[in-house]
């Protein structure tokens, strides 16, 4: 738990994500609540208590959405790939994550990385 110190008292909250999702209608336009275990640090006065152990707040929940796009290139025999990341449903991009490729291609065919640039 990550500790929150207060003028008055001791809170302690933990937050995470156990993985990317993708954007779907059904998730954008789904209702998403985050549901919060509270408790009090364990030296916390004693004076102090909890209404409730938890509590329910209603979150807007951003997803990722990639974007790939491979066109004919310039050149003979060559194509151009672009790649867009961005949050959803607010359009945000997230120009600065590292974007990963990995390809698989017969025997004799190739890739070349040329010009290759995070935008």
């Amino acid at each position: 738990m990550d500790d929150a110190r207060t003028q008055d008292g001791w809170l302690c909250f933990g937050l995470q994500s156990q993985k990317p999702l993708e954007a779907t209608p059904e998730r954008l336009s789904a209702d998403h609540r985050l549901v919060c275990h509270l408790a009090l640090q364990s030296d916390a006065s004693a004076t102090y208590a909890l209404e409730s152990e938890t509590a329910e707040i209603k979150i807007r929940v951003q997803y990722l959405r990639l974007r790939l796009w491979v066109v004919p290139g310039l050149r003979r025999h060559t194509s151009e790939a672009v790649a867009h990341l961005e949050l959803q449903p607010s359009h945000r991009p997230l120009g600065e994550q590292a974007l990963y490729l990995t390809t698989e291609a017969p025997p004799g065919m190739g890739l070349n990385l040329d010009g290759c640039a995070s935008q």
